[in-house]
């Protein structure tokens, strides 16, 4: 009981305090009508944990854990090695895994790739010295590494069975996709299938590897078409798999796909569909579409128009249709009238409530920023010139597409960070996502919704670190 009671005034208390702050306003580092506030992962230059003489040079790729914990592959300056994977845990750093260390098949790593996080830790792809021979061919040892707590463990290896390909082995994976329950998607090339080179999507599950999608299974509502070349893809907790795929063989030619966790394959758009709010044009390329899932049968794509009055777009595509998200020429909240010049990149989704995307923006007081959908809203997330705390005076320059958000809200990102005449440098920098605090009526009543929207706040934010 007196466990508990200490929570309830610990979630209390941090409601009081987030109720201050909402009437002092926004604090250090959180801008006002934003959802977010930044704080700095790593710095470039700054010394590399676990390799002495070494510091951090290019920042390559970056995933953030529910926990919020950060991924993050860097090259080095000022030692042999190319590139190394870390973990970042505030401001505290930890090596992963290292180009010359040795790896759990008991050959060492040669080279190392795209960090994702997993409920127990930071994944990458590694890959080690040593071939194998599958049916004549070479095949790079390596595969996915997990780190749990320092202790590195290979969970998925080049040359492992691939289901369903005729007796193919797996080869050259790509980007891990992991559920909170800690089942592992992923794409994937084989050898030694009996149709020659296969393309699949697979899933491990409780030590159970299945292949979901293979190329030359039959596509859903096409036609008569068979997927043949697997592109973009995206997994979430409750086991859907979300991709684009290349057609062959039927009437459409392109297509974005749900998987639902049992299995069941659905067509969400083709290219060529109606693309709404573009002035009568249709979606084009949909086969090269960013796409991520945004909540349960619910796609997020952005994609190129062909007609209309311009040609790109942010949709959302589910078994009721497409409807437009974010639109050329769409009005840009915070940016003094701006409107949308140029839809860059589909960054991510925390898999309900937020979307995160890039864009450029024209007529408006900033050039372009990072953006979320929250709601059928348009939310600044970050833009260029937003103080950076803890810099010194630092802001932010500008962004590469080297994002990830986590399932709170929180995005990761690749930043510039400017400081004027004095120069710039790089940083791996973090949006932290706060609680989206409604417009409370006056009165009592509203003064009772506030309170226990605050204590829900208070709840989502223990245990984040």
């Amino acid at each position: 009981m007196f466990v508990r009671a200490r929570e309830i005034r610990s979630v209390f208390c941090v409601g009081v305090a987030l109720a201050a702050s909402v009437v002092a306003g926004p604090s250090a580092g959180v801008p006002p009508d934003r959802l977010h506030g930044l704080r700095v992962a790593a710095f470039e230059s700054e010394a590399a944990a676990g390799v002495p003489g070494a510091t951090y040079s290019t920042f390559r790729n970056v995933a953030i854990g529910d926990d919020g914990r950060v991924a993050f592959q860097a090259d080095l300056d000022g030692v042999t090695e190319r590139r190394a994977i870390f973990l970042a845990d505030g401001r505290t750093h930890r090596l992963v895994a290292l180009p010359g260390q040795l790896a759990p098949d008991g050959e060492t790593f040669q080279d190392l790739y795209t960090p994702s996080m997993a409920p127990a830790g930071p994944v990458f792809i590694g890959i080690t010295t040593g071939e194998l021979i599958i049916d004549g061919n070479n095949v790079r040892k390596g595969g996915f590494f997990l780190d749990r707590d320092g202790v590195l463990d290979n969970v998925v290896a080049h040359g492992d069975p691939a289901p369903r390909t005729g007796g193919g082995a797996l080869n050259h994976l790509q980007r891990a996709y992991w559920s909170a329950h800690g089942d592992l998607a992923f794409s994937a090339e084989t050898v030694g299938a009996a149709a020659g080179l296969v393309q699949g999507i697979f899933r491990l599950s409780g030590g159970t590897m299945e292949a979901v999608v293979v190329a030359q299974d039959p596509a859903p509502d096409s036609g008569g078409a068979v997927y043949h070349t697997l592109e973009a893809m995206d997994f979430s907790d409750s086991g859907e798999i979300a991709f684009a795929a290349d057609l062959a063989y039927g009437v459409a030619e392109q297509g974005i796909f749900l998987v639902e966790a049992d299995g069941t394959q659905k067509a969400l758009a083709f290219q060529a569909d109606p693309a709404p709010g573009t002035g009568g044009g249709t979606l084009d390329n949909v086969y090269r579409a960013d796409i991520v899932l945004a909540g349960r049968g619910r796609v997020v794509f952005r994609t190129y128009v062909d007609g209309g009055t311009m040609g790109e777009g942010l949709f959302l595509a589910t078994e009721d249709g497409i409807q437009p998200l974010a639109l050329i020429g769409d009005p840009v909240p915070g940016t003094g009238g701006g409107t949308f010049s140029d839809i860059r990149r589909l960054l991510g989704s925390n898999q309900s409530d937020l979307v995160v995307f890039r864009a450029l923006v024209q007529g408006g007081t900033v050039s372009g920023g990072i953006f979320g959908v929250v709601g059928g809203r348009i939310i600044p997330i970050a833009f260029p010139g937003d103080p950076i705390p803890g810099t010194n005076g630092g802001v932010i320059g500008g962004f590469e597409n080297l994002v990830d958000v986590n399932a709170a809200g929180d995005v990761v990102f690749v930043g510039i960070i400017s400081y004027g005449v004095a120069g710039s440098t790089r940083g791996v920098l973090v949006a932290e996502r706060f609680f989206p605090l409604p417009v409370p009526a006056s009165g009592p009543i509203g003064l009772a919704v506030l309170c226990l929207v605050l204590a829900a706040a208070g709840c989502s934010r223990v245990g984040r670190r």
